[in-house]
């Protein structure tokens, strides 16, 4: 069909060039400025198109996030929460790729010390809700009864909500995903090294409110299939707030809670609460 419409598209420059442009006026004949402005139109990209990245390497959007507290006299504390996100999506694949690290010093004794790197990738399905997943976790903590821990998980997952607007005048966008799946976990360095199989069931929620608000929570839970009762859960919770447009700041509150019923000597329930600073770029 494409073919088809450049021939005839040819076929009208011809008549065009040689019919001065009264003539074609006068028996509707396209003019040859149309037809060449026409033909240029034609092979435009899509706005949907033109936003695909082109290679592997482009696409992507990256952000820091850092909040430093410290105090000094009667007390002597230090924090440092620094993460790494950059994330790419195009119509097929959504890729994301996460690195944290967090230190604590009181009363100049370390405290906290942790670093967590999730590597995960989704498979798309243009028009269709639902979608296959897979993510990797790599963890390092000196206060828990290991050392380092690695796991794979995959499974599949449904979008409940796709930017459907809440608020009366439809300026918000709300998007909801679930996901189940299975997978393993090994943990180095503690008593028990083996490969634990795991399910898990996970939840997350985006809620962009208007231009300079954005609420985000999100769960997982894995169930131990190998020892039941045992399960694990992460959950977190973030509100943003644009602070300049131009230079895309951003102010983030947080709360992050780890539940491991089966923590050895460390607590069973780890709470974190933040306020950073966040930049895109």
């Amino acid at each position: 069909m494409r073919g088809k419409n450049k021939i005839q598209t040819l076929t009208c420059v011809a008549v065009a060039s040689c019919v001065p442009g009264a003539w074609a006026s006068e028996f509707n004949l396209p003019l040859l400025s149309n037809v060449l402005q026409a033909e240029v139109q034609d092979d435009e990209l899509t706005p949907e198109e033109a936003a695909q990245p082109t290679d592997f390497w482009s696409g992507w959007v990256r952000n820091i996030e850092l909040g430093l507290t410290g105090s000094s006299g009667n007390t002597e504390n230090l924090s440092i929460r620094a993460v790494f996100q950059t994330e790419r999506k195009t119509d097929q694949l959504r890729t994301k790729l996460r690195a944290r690290y967090l230190y604590s010093e009181d009363d100049g004794e370390e405290s906290e010390n942790e670093g967590r790197l999730r590597g995960e990738n989704d498979w798309l399905f243009p028009g269709e809700r639902y979608f296959l997943f897979s993510f990797g976790v790599y963890e390092f903590d000196e206060f828990q009864d290991w050392d380092t821990r690695l796991q794979l998980f995959g499974g599949g997952g449904y979008d409940f909500l796709k930017e459907r607007a809440l608020l009366e005048g439809g300026q918000d966008r709300a998007s909801l995903s679930g996901r189940v799946g299975a997978g393993v976990t090994r943990e180095f360095g503690g008593e028990d090294d083996d490969w634990v199989p795991e399910g898990l069931l996970g939840l997350d929620f985006l809620w962009e409110i208007n231009d300079r608000q954005t609420f985000a929570a999100g769960t997982e839970v894995f169930p131990s299939l190998d020892d039941f009762g045992e399960v694990r859960t992460i959950s977190y919770a973030n509100y943003d707030i644009l602070l300049a447009e131009e230079n895309e700041l951003t102010l983030r509150l947080g709360v992050e809670h780890e539940y491991d019923s089966d923590s050895g000597d460390a607590k069973e329930n780890d709470v974190k609460y933040f306020i950073t600073i966040l930049a895109t770029f």
